[in-house]
């Protein structure tokens, strides 16, 4: 991300905001939602375990069994890595005429220092 300040402007990316014209910084934190498909996938996976199960008592039909098992049980694994919540931050400038999504991260630090370093040039006019 192209950041920078100087005396009188924030320059985000392609865009310059005036120090003089920011009243206020704030920032708005978005939680989405992990994936909890892995349950899903899991149980699908027992249920062709369990049909595994008789398939190889029976001799039938045993390989489509453990495919689709293994398929689900992949499944689920790939969506468990993925289960956290995701946090992002978006870091809004107040202005008289309204407010602009200034940066947008999932990085908390990063956010956090922007922040500090905006209110010490809107400070320091």
């Amino acid at each position: 991300m192209d950041f920078s300040i100087d005396r009188d402007f924030v320059r985000v990316g392609d865009k310059s905001y005036a120090i003089n014209k920011i009243n206020s910084v704030e920032v708005r934190t978005t939680t989405k939602k992990g994936s909890r498909a892995y349950i899903a996938f899991w149980i699908i996976a027992g249920l062709f375990a369990l049909g595994l199960l008789g398939a190889l008592a029976s001799g039938d039909g045993a390989f489509g069994m453990f495919a689709f098992a293994a398929i689900c049980g992949f499944l689920g694994w790939l969506s468990y890595r993925k289960r956290a919540d995701t946090n992002t931050y978006a870091l809004l400038l107040v202005t008289s005429s309204g407010e602009a999504t200034a940066v947008t991260t999932t990085d908390r630090d990063q956010i956090a220092s922007i922040r500090k370093e905006i209110e010490g040039a809107i400070s320091a006019r």
